[in-house]
């Protein structure tokens, strides 16, 4: 009697980017399936290094931390730093409004309802932390994925070089903005630009800038700190919280400016050219990332100005910013799941699942709202699915949706089905969270205005 081989895997899910992101959906698959599910995170960079600025770590991100361990959350909260006040300046250097620690947010008001209040905690930390909470071994630096091969039970993943293939069950691309998995996966074209430009960097403190200890953040330009109009030139200064062996820089400073405004200060700029979508300054030589926004910034007052030009080139990373518009058949909502942990209240702490289940991909839907962000074998997660402007939310977003498809996995098996009953919670969850920005955006522009 003849049967059907079964099928070899090198590994039980594939995931594609060692970002927070990444590296959260490994976390959170090892903590609801245990050793009964492995995991690879392929990530192209040769190792971490100190790059990006600071996250603002709403309740809900911090939920899904908890969710994936309570110590995790914990070793979150023991370095991180609460607001402090703000000081707004015009473009001029007139200092026009001081906003005193407790004023400027709404963070007694989320600690009230949600028994949690927002903290800030540096973008490197974050993905440190997540690293060091994974086991040995799991994350593959210097894996650059080239693309993938799909049949009916799995995913060849290719990569360059000559790193040989990985067989996997599943793939999660978690590769941010310009996704590879979704390019290949849907095919549907990059996200938009939205018309601006923006500079981020790590420094020290320095005599001039804000007390070290108790601030306060900087705000310049004609805007307001929430929420930050994207379409005017602004920059800002503050303190975030970090790691010991980081902590020599503690400060961030974030520059930001409409294309316009770019181009006019004779700085090129093509959003979808593959050399200037993301530019990290190595050099400090006419082109890099520094040299490029003392360009657009030469008339900021120079308290601010100062410490940019003194910042580090290497450090200093350029970008656009992108982002997946709501509308079209991709993002119509659905109903979560029964059993899935209603947004906005805790979450327990994942427990391990019994036996993974079969593949039952043959109940789900092949078309619609359960395939917006993946088909078949793949799926996608973070701003690979939902890119959106800096809002505090994009990476708390992403955190989430690892939990959420980890909590699939445990309680569907290593199957697509899951897939597919994660992308229709996640469907819903993002569209909650969109239309909660949007009002809060609402309600404060009506309390400013007033």
């Amino acid at each position: 009697m003849n049967s059907k081989a079964k099928p070899t895997f090198d590994v039980d899910i594939a995931v594609v980017g060692g970002g927070p992101g990444g590296l959260a959906t490994a976390a959170a698959v090892h903590a609801a399936c245990n050793e009964d599910v492995s995991v690879e995170v392929y990530e192209s960079y040769k190792g971490y290094r100190l790059q990006g600025a600071g996250v603002l770590m709403q309740p809900n991100v911090q939920y899904a931390l908890e969710a994936i361990h309570p110590k995790l959350l914990k070793k979150f909260e023991t370095h991180s730093i609460t607001h402090t006040g703000v000081d707004m300046f015009l473009e001029d250097g007139t200092c026009d409004v001081s906003i005193p620690t407790g004023s400027s947010g709404n963070d007694r008001e989320l600690f009230d309802k949600y028994g949690k209040a927002p903290f800030l905690l540096g973008w490197h930390e974050i993905r440190q932390l997540l690293f060091d909470h994974l086991p040995n071994g799991i994350v593959r630096f210097n894996t650059q994925v080239t693309h993938y091969e799909e049949d009916d039970e799995g995913v060849m993943v290719h990569f360059s070089g000559r790193t040989p293939p990985r067989r996997a069950k599943l793939l999660v691309g978690a590769d941010g903005y310009f996704s590879k998995v979704r390019s290949q996966c849907l095919d549907d074209g990059p996200p938009d630009f939205v018309g601006t430009v923006m500079w981020r960097a790590r420094v020290p403190w320095q005599e001039g800038m804000p007390h070290p200890d108790t601030g306060p953040a900087w705000l310049f330009g004609n805007v307001r700190p929430w929420p930050l109009d994207h379409k005017t030139r602004f920059g800002m200064l503050f303190k975030i919280g970090t790691l010991d062996n980081t902590k020599d820089r503690s400060w961030c400073w974030v520059l930001s400016a409409p294309i316009e405004l770019v181009r006019a200060a004779g700085v090129a700029f093509d959003p979808y050219a593959k050399d200037m979508k993301s530019l990290q300054g190595e050099s400090g030589g006419a082109d890099s990332a520094l040299r490029n926004a003392e360009k657009v910034f030469s008339d900021f007052p120079d308290s601010i100005m100062d410490i940019v030009r003194s910042t580090d080139p290497s450090t200093v990373t350029q970008h656009g910013l992108y982002m997946r518009h709501l509308g079209h058949n991709q993002y119509s909502p659905t109903s979560a799941h029964p059993s899935t942990p209603k947004q906005g209240t805790p979450v327990k702490p994942m427990s391990k699942p019994s036996a993974v289940a079969h593949d039952d991909s043959s109940q789900g839907s092949r078309e619609g709202k359960d395939e917006a962000w993946g088909r078949g074998c793949v799926t996608l997660l973070g701003d690979a699915a939902h890119a959106t402007i800096p809002n505090g939310q994009g990476l708390s977003l992403a955190i989430e949706d690892a939990v959420v498809l980890a909590w699939h996995l445990q309680q569907q098996g290593v199957c697509q089905s899951a897939l597919r009953r994660y992308i229709q919670v996640l469907l819903t969850i993002t569209l909650l969270a969109f239309l909660l920005l949007l009002i809060d955006i609402i309600e404060r522009k009506s309390v400013s205005s007033s």
